[in-house]
């Protein structure tokens, strides 16, 4: 699964999500406010692969499914899955490796609707992993291990602000619960903790700012400018239960996968004789699920919930196989570590403006990860690993499936990843993408018009269209205001206005400005006179081309606009005007 994601990850290209990453990553110190910091994050690695895309979404995946694997084998080493007399032999570790490296490319969900450049998300998930990896080996006492799990959970912590703030929140609040009921807690290890989180937080904001309080004037504007646009991104907009909705198709595979790890499990903690059975009833079942039941299969875009189906299957199995003596099963003890696991889904998509269920589907990892927790918990006579083995090849086939619909539908793009087959050079930096035949046109189309007006690579350009942002990144300009100026919203506008004020007279005066008078998401030109910059004098219509369809089914026309800064009077009644505002 892995290396089929690999194989297909320089496919694709979106105009809107996926090309606002690559802007923020790019150059992201000319941009004023911001509420998320991923783009100075993930700009060393940016240009450590020198703007590679297909390598920077590489090394994306690879830094996940190896978190993933990492946290795994913690969970594997540390939780009393087998006999400790057993764990001494040496084809125990080994063991481990294998079975935590199978469960680590379940993680591949988190790119089902095919945005796999590093984002927001991407660090949001990371960081989570890495909590979850340093909340198993952090204790009470101060061993070196303890020590490593405490400083892993302060990065976590970090890196989670970095992403999303609410993120962070939900995770101090989340991890602090578990670390207080566990009796885990610790005054100095938690200061050792805290003293890494806030140190790398503090110099994050000297690196990015040059100061603290210019840092923390950046988080504000940018919340500022995020409630602007819809009260998703406000504090009480964050507190809501969504609701989610599955196809016929979906339902049915996730019935099938319930009760194929239900059967699976029940007999394979029976008898060797009936493991071969099980597991082949597995593959049989499983195969004919991804054959012939996922291409007729609706999608709902909530499919990355079907992951449920391995680790339900699998607890429901350990119940009933406990029957007698269920309620043991539920000590704090062993119950805690998988309720924090479980909500961690939860504690990624706290914040954002999708559907929670939506988000959280793609940290879905977690689910399973919570399952093993609690199978490797739980006090029980049965050989645990014949219990997470169905969990584990029913998750993996069902993240197979998940990123077999993300592929066959990319998230606005106008076909399958698997049928993009056009070379195209984006940025003007040598490097190269395969993406539909409409996007390579669209792309080469608009490189050459640019060129041809005497547009060149790291010109000043503002995106008025509201949703391609991905159209400056191609054609290689700075994009100036912010990496995607959102349009349709009530506040989009404003939003607009606000952020092009951070910006210099000289470049808004000298930036080209793309277009789209009758898209769905336009920002009027004429809000540049709101900064003093008569639009109508200053700049010239060079000409229209039209977009491709993306995520709308039809067709809408761009106008391009080159400016006419005669002799800097563009630039002059631009600082008249803030002078007197």
């Amino acid at each position: 699964m892995l290396a089929w994601l690999l194989i297909h990850i320089q496919n694709g290209f979106d105009f809107t999500d996926d090309a606002f990453y690559l802007v923020w990553i790019s150059n992201p110190w000319i941009y004023k406010f911001s509420s998320t910091q991923f783009g100075f994050i993930y700009h060393p690695l940016y240009k450590l692969l020198d703007g590679d895309l297909a390598l920077l979404r590489q090394a994306n995946a690879l830094i996940t499914v190896g978190l993933a694997w990492l946290v795994f084998a913690v969970l594997l080493k540390y939780s009393p899955v087998e006999d400790k007399n057993l764990k001494a032999n040496a084809w125990y570790g080994i063991k481990i490796l294998i079975f935590s490296f199978s469960a680590s490319v379940i993680c591949l969900v988190f790119f089902n609707f095919w945005l796999p450049t590093p984002n927001y998300n991407s660090l949001a998930l990371q960081a989570l992993l890495i909590a979850a990896t340093g909340l198993i080996i952090a204790n009470k006492n101060s061993s070196p291990s303890s020590l490593i799990g405490w400083t892993l959970i302060g990065i976590a912590g970090w890196l989670a602000f970095m992403a999303k703030p609410p993120t962070a929140a939900a995770l101090a609040f989340i991890a602090g619960g578990y670390l207080l009921l566990a009796k885990k807690m610790n005054i100095r290890m938690l200061a050792i903790s805290l003293g890494v989180a806030i140190g790398l937080g503090l110099l994050s904001a000297w690196q990015i700012d040059n100061s603290i309080s210019g840092f923390a004037r950046r988080l504000m504007a940018g919340a500022e400018a995020a409630g602007m646009l819809t009260s998703a991104y406000n504090l009480t907009g964050m507190f809501r239960l969504d609701s989610f909705t599955w196809s016929d198709g979906e339902k049915a595979l996730f019935l099938v996968g319930t009760f194929l790890t239900f059967i699976s499990t029940c007999l394979m903690a029976s008898s060797k004789q009936h493991a071969g059975i099980a597991l082949l009833l597995a593959l049989t079942l499983a195969g004919a699920a991804i054959i012939f039941v996922a291409p007729y299969t609706t999608h709902s875009h909530f499919e990355a919930l079907l992951l449920w189906s391995g680790p339900l299957g699998g607890l429901l199995a350990l119940f009933f196989l406990c029957r007698k003596n269920v309620f043991a099963l539920f000590a704090k003890s062993s119950f805690l570590l998988p309720a924090c696991f479980g909500s961690f889904p939860f504690v990624y998509a706290f914040g954002t403006g999708n559907n929670y269920w939506l988000a959280a589907g793609l940290a879905g990892v977690f689910w399973v990860l919570a399952s093993f927790s609690f199978v490797g918990g739980a006090d029980i006579s049965l050989n645990k690993w014949k219990i997470l083995l169905p969990i584990l090849l029913t998750s993996q086939v069902t993240a197979a499936l998940i990123l077999f619909f993300g592929m066959e539908h990319p998230y606005r793009q106008t076909q399958a990843v698997r049928l993009q087959s056009n070379r195209v050079e984006i940025n003007h930096s040598g490097n190269t993408i395969l993406v539909s035949p409409d996007f390579a046109s669209y792309i080469t189309n608009l490189q050459y018009f640019l060129a041809s007006q005497g547009f060149k690579r790291g010109d000043p350009m503002i995106d008025l269209t509201g949703h391609y942002p991905g159209s400056l990144y191609a054609v290689g300009a700075k994009s100036i205001g912010q990496p995607w100026m959102l349009g349709g919203y009530p506040g989009s506008e404003a939003y607009a206005v606000g952020a092009l004020a951070q910006i210099s007279c000289s470049e808004i005066a000298n930036a080209w400005i793309l277009t789209e008078p009758n898209g769905p998401r336009h920002l009027r030109p004429e809000l540049l006179n709101k900064l003093g910059v008569d639009f109508d004098r200053n700049y010239a219509p060079a000409g229209d081309l039209p977009s491709p369809m993306g995520s709308y089914k039809r067709r809408f026309v761009q106008r391009i606009f080159k400016p006419v800064n005669t002799s800097g009077v563009a630039e002059v009644t631009c600082q008249i005007f803030r002078s007197t505002v």
